[in-house]
C-alpha cells in the first residue's frame, strides 16, 4: 500500500471515478496497471516523456505520441497499448481543464492528510478530512471493536459504554459477527474491499480497509456508502488514506511509550 511521504499515485481509475461526474461519454483502456501518474502534462511533440506523467494528447498531434509507452487521455480515437482513455465528448480545453483539477483534487487530499497529522490532530479530524474527499462517513475501529476515530453521519451507529468510557461497535452485533463466516474471512484481507452488511436492516455496504502493522491486526477503517456511490478507483485511495491512519496510530503509541518511560 502507498506510504505517506511518497507521491500518492493515480491509476487510470481514479481518473476515471472523476468523469463519471461529469456525465462524458469515454473509453478507459487499462490492462494490468499500475498506480503510476503523479501529474498531467499537455503534449505538445516534446522530444522527453515520463512514465509518471499522464499526457493529454490533443487532436492533429496523435501520430507523434508514443501511445504504446506512455498513458495518455484524449478526445480522439487514438488507440495505444499503454493504459489510456480516449474518446472523451467534450471539448479540449474543458478536458485539459478538468484532468488537470482531478490531479490537483487528489493533491489537496494529500496536503490535508499530512497537515493533519504534522499539526497534532485526532484520529476523528482524519476521518473528516477523508469523509469530505470519499463523499460518505468514515470510521475506524481498532482490534476491539473500540470506535477510535469517525466523521459525522453515523449516528446511532455505536454504543457508549459508560464502564469504559468508550464508543464500540454495539455488542449485539459484534456477536453476530463471531459465527459469520463470512466475516471472520475478512480478517485475512491485505487491501481494499466491500463489505456489505447483511446482518442489521439497513444493508449497508462499506469500503473497508484492514489496518496492518506486518503481520498485526491493528483494527479496520470503513468508508459507509450512505451519501455517495463508492467507486472503483476508491480502493486505492482508500489504501492511500489507511497508510496516513496506521502512520497517526504509530506516531500515537510512540509518543504513548515515552511518556510511561
Amino acid at each position: 500500500s502507498a506510504h505517506p511521504g511518497t507521491n500518492f499515485r493515480l491509476n487510470l481509475q481514479m481518473i476515471a471515478d472523476w468523469l463519471e461526474d461529469r456525465n462524458w461519454k469515454y473509453y478507459v483502456y487499462r490492462p494490468g496497471e499500475l498506480p503510476a501518474l503523479t501529474r498531467c502534462l499537455l503534449y505538445h511533440g516534446q522530444q522527453t516523456l515520463h512514465k509518471d506523467i499522464l499526457y493529454v494528447v490533443p487532436e492533429g498531434t496523435e501520430d507523434d505520441f508514443p501511445a504504446d509507452q506512455f498513458s495518455y487521455i484524449t478526445t480522439t480515437a487514438l488507440r495505444g497499448e499503454m493504459p489510456h482513455i480516449r474518446g472523451v465528448k467534450c471539448s479540449f480545453p474543458e478536458l485539459v481543464n478538468y484532468a488537470m483539477e482531478i490531479f490537483s483534487h487528489y493533491g489537496a487530499f494529500e496536503r490535508e492528510l499530512s497537515n493533519t497529522i504534522s499539526s497534532g490532530g485526532s484520529l476523528s479530524d482524519l476521518c473528516c478530512v477523508a469523509s469530505r474527499f470519499f463523499r460518505n462517513p468514515i470510521y475506524i475501529h481498532d482490534n476491539m471493536f473500540c470506535v477510535i476515530g469517525h466523521s459525522s453521519g453515523l449516528d446511532g451507529m455505536f454504543e457508549f459504554s459508560e464502564k469504559t468510557k468508550k464508543t464500540h461497535i454495539p455488542l449485539w452485533l459484534i456477536n453476530e459477527y463471531k459465527f459469520d463466516e463470512a466475516y471472520r474471512n475478512t480478517f485475512s484481507v491485505h487491501q481494499a474491499d466491500i463489505w456489505r452488511n447483511d446482518l442489521n436492516d439497513s444493508n449497508v455496504r462499506s469500503l473497508y480497509v484492514n489496518l496492518w502493522d506486518g503481520s498485526t491486526y491493528l483494527g479496520r477503517l470503513l468508508i459507509v456508502e450512505t451519501e455517495s456511490a463508492i467507486r472503483p478507483g476508491q480502493f486505492r485511495s482508500a489504501e492511500f488514506f489507511a497508510g496516513y491512519v496506521l502512520l497517526w496510530i504509530k506516531k500515537q503509541a510512540l509518543s504513548n511509550q515515552q511518556i510511561h518511560h
